[in-house]
């Protein structure tokens, strides 16, 4: 099998010749090209060349055409620096009064610098993949969106105070969200993921109240057009497993905050990966406890699972960890751990 076969053999609950291997890549994979962060945020050609250079170098399983989380936000009006090798910040919300919600208008994907700068990079993978690499495009979650673009605290605060706002700007986002996800979807993304780790703060019945139906119709628009669909909430979800069941997405990335086995159980039907925890095991473990980590997972994991961290890869995490990473998947499938 390649990397494409193997992958979509295990979205569907089917046997693969080993685990794949689908790791979150993003800092590491700038650092390991040595492309400054501020370019790998903004120029996508900087962003695939580093994606294909690390997926070249260590063999694993997927491509993923993801830097930050401020482009949608971005695209509606916030202020976002680029330090030349750190991660983007956020200097002024989209939405500062709620009444700058009335003057938003969906932004025309083409036109928007750097979501358009995202579809090219889809595009991009996928050519450089050749078809035997998935390309992982990404979007975020109309609740996650949301808090981006009114700010954690003050939408926090909107979600007890105005839920009649609340709900306006996740109509806006959920919109958001569908037309920047099919446009990757058209590009070439195989899987579209869906980043919502604000939504792990909230309480179940608030998921109920402002995430699931939103999500639900990203979701169903995108698997329309063919893709597959990744939800990813970092952070302890425990309490949100049987909400997320409900999404019908073909994959869920597991935090290591979140005890595998009880996620496999409850998402039985459903593709999971993780979730070795990425600082205490990838970042600062040796080489031997990756191993034994990994092994545990892909036991725990069973048929329909992907080995990765629970989140993101660190950008220092040593090379020779990442590589146990890869080859535990292949060590564990020649029955030689």
């Amino acid at each position: 099998m390649n990397s494409y076969e193997r992958v979509l053999a295990a979205l569907s609950m089917q046997p693969v010749d080993r685990t794949p291997v689908c790791p979150f890549v993003m800092a590491f994979a700038a650092k390991f090209a040595q492309v400054p962060y501020g370019s790998y945020c903004t120029d996508y050609r900087k962003m695939a060349q580093a994606q294909m250079a690390v997926v070249e170098r260590f063999g694993y399983d997927i491509v993923t055409a993801d830097t930050d989380a401020y482009r949608e936000a971005e695209a509606c009006g916030a202020l976002i620096e680029f330090p030349q090798d750190d991660l983007p910040i956020e200097k002024k919300q989209a939405i500062v009064d709620k009444k700058d919600l009335l003057k938003l208008k969906l932004p025309v994907i083409q036109d928007s610098v750097r979501l358009a700068d995202k579809v090219a990079g889809v595009a991009e993978l996928n050519r450089l993949g050749g078809g035997e690499v998935p390309v992982l495009g990404w979007i975020e979650g109309p609740y996650q969106s949301a808090a981006i673009m009114r700010g954690l605290t003050e939408f926090m605060m909107d979600s007890v105070e105005d839920e009649s706002f609340v709900n306006e700007l996740l109509q806006f986002t959920t919109e958001l969200a569908i037309n920047f996800g099919v446009a990757q979807a058209e590009a070439g993304a195989h899987i579209i993921g869906i980043g919502d780790a604000v939504a792990s703060l909230i309480s179940p019945r608030n998921y109920e109240s402002y995430v699931l139906s939103h999500t639900k119709r990203v979701v169903e628009a995108l698997q329309s057009k063919g893709a597959k669909v990744k939800y990813h909430i970092c952070g302890d979800a425990s309490h949100l497993l049987d909400y997320i069941k409900e999404l019908g997405v073909d994959l869920v990335n597991i935090d290591s905050k979140v005890d595998l086995a009880t996620a496999r159980s409850t998402l039985s039907n459903v593709c999971i990966k993780g979730n070795l925890n990425p600082s205490d095991i990838l970042l600062k473990g040796s080489e031997a406890k990756v191993l034994t980590e990994a092994k545990k997972c892909i036991e725990i994991g069973g048929l329909g699972y992907m080995l990765s961290p629970g989140c993101e890869v660190p950008k220092d995490t040593p090379q020779e960890n990442f590589n146990a990473l890869v080859r535990a998947a292949k060590l564990v499938a020649a029955g030689e751990i």
